[in-house]
């Protein structure tokens, strides 16, 4: 299928703490967990290098990488992108409140294109999810986002997603027990600029409603925006991957499972 949609770019989301792993030297996204080639050379691979790949694959050549203030370390490794073949671009967030302000930051570039998402620390496949996604989003012309939803096994630490039988999404359970009577995960998302400009007037407005407090003690999830846009009509859809599979390797027992996850395909050396 031809995409119609304006130039894409992709949005990381860097500007977590970490503290589930414990304290690291260094930012989490650069933990290595397999190996690539490298100008002739074997070189460890790190963990957000996964996702660029299969952003970069699917054509994304702008990447924007929202960090907090210390997290030096992730422009450092990755420099202006070209190494990898990719455009590097960097933000800092001004909130550290959760993921949608920190994927808000990034509003004023990207609100006239279509966006893909991802989390640095999430392994996922299969390798084509993200063209799945844009030529699913490319069917919409008004404002619309896309998941990508595939089988979990621990239903209690992802947001998991209830679709219709048109795979119009229902509601989104947010890391719950309750989540265990779903099937499905989201694990990635494309959007087009009609969402953006969602996402910005809902961040704005919930600046004016709450307090830093109120935001620390009960977190705004990416989930929440999208359950937002449903409400308000939006055309929200999920792209079953019923073989597909997915790793967030945020604590240290999923960490360990990574080399597991990654040689089943036999990845680490590509």
């Amino acid at each position: 299928m031809t995409l119609k949609m304006k130039k894409t770019a992709g949005i990381i989301p860097c500007a977590g703490m970490g503290s589930r792993l414990g304290r690291l030297p260094f930012s989490k996204e650069l933990y290595p967990i397999g190996q690539k080639k490298e100008g002739g050379k074997t070189v460890p691979k790190v963990v957000c290098d996964y996702l660029i790949d299969q952003m970069t694959e699917a054509g994304i050549s702008d990447i924007h990488f929202v960090l907090r203030k210390g997290k030096w370390d992730i422009p450092g490794y990755y420099g202006g992108g070209l190494s990898g073949g990719f455009n590097a671009c960097y933000h800092i967030a001004d909130y550290g409140y959760g993921v949608p302000f920190s994927v808000n930051q990034v509003f004023p570039f990207i609100k006239d294109r279509t966006v893909v998402f991802g989390f640095p620390d999430i392994l996922f496949r299969p390798e084509n999810a993200y063209q799945r996604l844009l030529e699913r989003l490319d069917d919409n012309d008004e404002p619309a986002i896309v998941l990508g939803v595939m089988p979990v096994s621990k239903p209690e630490k992802w947001d998991m997603v209830e679709l219709d039988n048109e795979q119009n999404v229902k509601r989104l359970v947010i890391k719950s027990a309750h989540g265990k009577q779903l099937s499905y995960g989201w694990t990635i998302a494309a959007w087009n600029p009609g969402f953006s400009e969602f996402l910005n007037k809902r961040i704005s407005q919930l600046l004016t409603e709450k307090t830093s407090m109120e935001f620390e003690e009960d977190e705004i999830h990416f989930g929440h925006i999208v359950m937002d846009a449903v409400d308000m009509g939006f055309t929200v859809k999920g792209v079953i991957f019923d073989n597909g599979r997915c790793l967030d390797i945020g604590t240290p027992e999923d960490l360990s499972a990574s080399t597991l996850f990654l040689n089943r395909d036999n990845i680490t050396d590509q």
